[in-house]
């Protein structure tokens, strides 16, 4: 889905070891777990660390504003 990225400020994105456009796989730990394939990576210097999905996408997890993803390795 193109809708769904992570922004990341280039010194995170450099200690995960994770470059701009690259596609990972996210956990989402909620109370409706679920992970989410082939989200994008965005890197920026002025990004704070945040994913950004669809409302339904959202729904579907139960995830909120604040709530925590966990990045998995491709």
């Amino acid at each position: 889905n193109e809708s769904r990225h992570i922004h990341q400020p280039t010194y995170l994105a450099r200690k995960q070891r994770l470059k701009d456009n690259a596609l990972v796989d996210v956990s989402v730990i909620s109370g409706k777990p679920r992970k989410f394939f082939d989200v994008q990576v965005r890197v920026h210097d002025s990004f704070t660390p945040e994913m950004h999905i669809d409302t339904d996408d959202a729904n579907a997890c139960a995830l909120q504003t604040g709530d925590e993803i966990k990045i998995l390795s491709k």
